[in-house]
């Protein structure tokens, strides 16, 4: 088969006769096409393309509306906070930012308000995540995300204790004095 500009054969005698006469369509370009597939409409020159059957496109534009359809019915993926658990969050930032700690994260110590801001920064990343307070517990004083090492405190007595438990004693404290 000769070939064209643009690396595509040219069509045979043959091809072109089983194409244009028997009316069957079956191959094109020397390529097999499912009986009732579509019609194989190109000239030499181009390459080959299938045209769909307007049918399958009918399927074809009602399967993406009513995909598109349940992703807006779905809403969004994330939800924020409710009232009651942004001001444990605020509160909890706060205490942080208050504290007389001193804070550890991957093996370097930071100062309250370093390390509040530093919350502060993870749970504007995770906002769409968190939805209560103590998914702002695990997910901004938990762990570091780059080395997986607990972020600890170290109290005046130079106790260290897990930034999540101290941050989830005053939650409990909070929510048990503000009710």
């Amino acid at each position: 088969m000769e070939m064209r500009r643009g690396g595509y054969p040219r069509h045979s005698p043959r091809l072109q006769g089983a194409i244009g006469v028997q009316g069957m369509k079956q191959t094109c370009n020397s390529l097999p096409l499912p009986p009732y597939s579509g019609d194989c409409i190109h000239s030499p020159d181009t390459p080959p393309q299938i045209q769909m059957k307007p049918w399958n496109r009918h399927i074809a534009v009602v399967t993406g509306i009513a995909f598109a359809i349940l992703l807006l019915a779905a809403g969004p993926a994330s939800s924020q906070p409710s009232d009651q658990d942004e001001q444990a969050i605020q509160h909890l930032m706060a205490y942080v930012s208050g504290s007389d700690m001193r804070f550890v994260r991957n093996a370097r110590e930071y100062t309250p308000p370093e390390a509040a801001a530093h919350m502060e920064k993870k749970y504007r990343h995770f906002r769409a995540d968190i939805e209560t307070a103590d998914d702002f517990i695990e997910l901004c004083a938990t762990q570091s995300l780059l080395s997986g090492k607990p972020y600890l405190v170290i109290d005046r007595q130079g106790q260290e204790r897990h930034t999540s438990d101290w941050l989830r004693a005053e939650l409990a404290a909070w929510q048990a004095h503000s009710q």
